[in-house]
């Protein structure tokens, strides 16, 4: 039996936050001209090492925080139905996550 993977090739683990909250089912809707707020929290990598949080609006638009905390935020200027893909990513690997975001 081995001992599974050690820290240093574990990527990060933790949970991301979005504001407005997303419904039960990874919706989040807004208006046209609101800003949403993404922010990762509680990941456990080893002390000192970077993380970087990259954010797809899914509207051609993108986001990066190098963490303590991370946060990014976007506003959307046009009505659609578009995909944010938010990614924590350290160099051992990533956490990835995406809601749908609907814009009237």
């Amino acid at each position: 039996m081995s001992p599974g993977p050690s820290p240093a090739s574990a990527g990060p683990t933790g949970a991301f936050r979005i504001e407005p909250p997303a419904g039960p089912d990874h919706v989040v809707a807004i208006s046209v001209g609101d800003t949403v707020h993404l922010h990762g929290s509680g990941f456990d990598a080893p002390d000192g090492e970077t993380l970087t949080l990259f954010a797809d609006w899914g509207d051609g638009h993108r986001g990066r925080d190098y963490c303590g905390p991370c946060r990014v935020q976007h506003a959307y200027l046009n009505a659609g139905q578009f995909t944010l893909v938010a990614t924590i990513v350290d160099a051992a690997g990533g956490v990835q996550r995406s809601w749908a975001v609907v814009v009237q």
